[in-house]
Order: structure tokens, then C-alpha cells, then sequence
């Protein structure tokens, strides 16, 4: 999965590549918040709470494909060490 913690490969040179850590951080933030809040019960009408996540999704997925950029990964042993190619 790639995410803030997580890497993939590149589907066509082969090579790993994730996301800038900060930024998808902060893209991710504000749907966590709204899961939190949800758990505690700060949201008590479900008709404003799924007003909320119909804005809220789209609004993060968009932010995250044109605002997070894809910065290149090194590659990592069995160990999880760096290593390049």
C-alpha cells in the first residue's frame, strides 16, 4: 500500500517509489479526525455525518493524487536496511 509508511514499484522501470511523508500525513489527517470523532460519538446526527464524509472524501483523494508528490524509495534488504541498485 502507499502511503506515508508504505512503498510500491513501479509498474514500469521496476523501481520503489512512495510518497512524501508530510504531506500524505497531513492529507490523512482530517479523515482520521472525522473517523475519531465518530468513534466517540462528537457526531451525533448520522444526516450531518454522512454530509460531512460525502464532502470529506473526495475533497482528501483529490489532495492526495495532485498534492502528494511521488519521491523515489530505496530499496530495502530482508532486514529492512537501504539498498541500492
Amino acid at each position: 500500500m502507499l502511503g506515508p509508511s508504505g512503498s510500491a514499484s513501479c509498474r514500469i522501470c521496476g523501481k520503489s517509489v512512495s510518497v512524501e511523508k508530510i504531506r500524505s500525513s497531513l492529507v490523512i489527517l482530517p479523515l482520521s479526525l472525522y473517523i475519531v470523532s465518530l468513534g466517540f460519538g462528537w457526531l451525533k446526527n448520522l444526516l450531518a455525518a454522512m454530509a460531512i464524509f460525502v464532502v470529506l472524501l473526495p475533497i482528501c483523494a483529490l489532495l492526495y493524487v495532485y498534492w502528494v508528490p511521488l519521491t523515489s524509495a530505496p530499496v530495502r534488504d530482508a532486514n529492512g536496511n537501504p539498498r541500492f541498485r
